[in-house]
């Protein structure tokens, strides 16, 4: 039997470590800072949604999530943040009817001011996710990985 052999630690080496909070996140991103912290945010509310027990309505609450991606996609693409492969994102939202947009803007904030009534549940996950998420489209984008 055999076993993988890690590597052997050496002095020096940083570890990578990821912000813990959005104000972090914010500092570590500089210019995209703002634009990352919304990231965040949406991330945690699809999270928040997606996770609620009991849900008297799954199809609607399928329905707000849907929407609340498709902004938190339009949004990324407008601050420029690649997507996880490096590619620029794409988003659907933006070749919407304006009416449709509006709609799904709607939709999408009505669900932001929830989940901040709700306590911001799932956020410290986000945050984490989202560090990873930045730190992986930009190395794959070619762009500077700011060390935290």
């Amino acid at each position: 039997m055999s076993f993988l052999k890690l590597p052997e630690y050496k002095e020096g080496i940083e570890r990578l470590t990821a912000p813990k909070t959005l104000e972090g996140l914010k500092q570590w991103l500089g210019p995209l800072g703002e634009a990352v912290v919304e990231q965040a945010e949406w991330g945690a509310v699809l999270g928040w949604l997606n996770r609620r027990e009991r849900d008297p309505d799954p199809e609607r609450t399928r329905r707000v999530a849907l929407a609340v991606r498709l902004y938190m996609e339009a949004k990324r693409a407008m601050a420029d943040i690649p997507s996880i492969t490096g590619q620029p994102t794409q988003a659907e939202y933006l070749e919407f009817h304006r009416s449709r947009q509006s709609r799904i803007k709607k939709t999408a904030l009505e669900q932001l001011a929830a989940w901040r009534s709700a306590g911001q549940p799932r956020l410290d996950n986000s945050i984490a996710y989202t560090a990873e998420y930045m730190r992986t489209a930009l190395r794959k984008a070619g762009r500077e990985v700011p060390q935290p």
